[in-house]
């Protein structure tokens, strides 16, 4: 196809789309009272404080406690990022794969036999 408005390449990526090719989704569930809470939480906080959407003021509060973790458990230092597939899946108890690397199911063993 030789017309680039057919083709639609006729725009140049915007600021807005470059940001977003960034961007990782990250699906979470929650119970329902605590989603409500949440949208509560946005419409009194979150909009206020110039965030334009949910999306980008739960990433800001989940930043915010991020930091508050590396503070309290990395002497302040960023934590090194983990991969998709680095945290074991299923519901875990007791250490911390970033703190020494062992996993413990809450059956309470661990996954290093």
């Amino acid at each position: 196809m030789d017309d680039p408005v057919v083709a639609g390449i006729t725009a140049r990526p915007s600021h807005a789309s470059a940001v977003s090719n960034r961007l990782t989704k990250l699906t979470v569930r929650l119970d329902r009272n605590l989603l409500g809470r949440v949208r509560a939480a946005f419409v009194a906080e979150g909009l206020p404080s110039g965030h334009t959407s949910l999306s980008a003021w739960v990433a800001a509060v989940l930043e915010d406690r991020v930091i508050q973790a590396e503070a309290s458990c990395n002497g302040g230092q960023q934590f090194a990022p983990l991969g998709v597939d680095t945290i074991p899946k299923g519901r875990l108890c007791g250490s911390s794969p970033v703190t020494d690397g062992q996993h413990i199911e809450c059956g309470g063993e661990s996954d290093e036999h």
